[in-house]
């Protein structure tokens, strides 16, 4: 048997291993139960840490140029506020147009 021979047989083999891993994975779809889609709903109203994750700011941030002056909490319970899904999305819109918070807070 020559190289080239080798070469082309061995070429053969893979397609041929090739297909079966395919056929396989078509066979195992099929008896996969479907997935479910996961909906995460997000809160009406959230606390400091829901804000610093959706403004993906630190803590200094929040508390130097936020808290108070760009966002006043809507509901107190206990020691936490709570500000509104709603007014955190219209601060990250106007965030989007390239103003520091710092800068924000200022011209408030």
């Amino acid at each position: 048997m020559t190289n080239e021979d080798q070469f082309e047989r061995q070429l053969w083999l893979l397609k041929r291993l090739l297909e079966e891993v395919r056929e396989m994975n078509r066979t195992i779809k099929e008896f996969q139960p479907p997935q479910r889609e996961v909906t995460r709903q997000e809160p009406e109203y959230g606390d400091c840490h829901w804000v610093m994750a959706q403004l993906g700011i630190s803590r200094a941030t929040y508390y130097n140029h936020v808290r108070g002056k760009l966002l006043k909490p809507l509901l107190r319970v206990g020691n936490r506020e709570y500000f509104a899904r709603a007014e955190v999305r219209a601060l990250l819109s106007r965030k989007e147009g390239g103003m520091a918070y710092s800068h924000m807070a200022e011209a408030a």
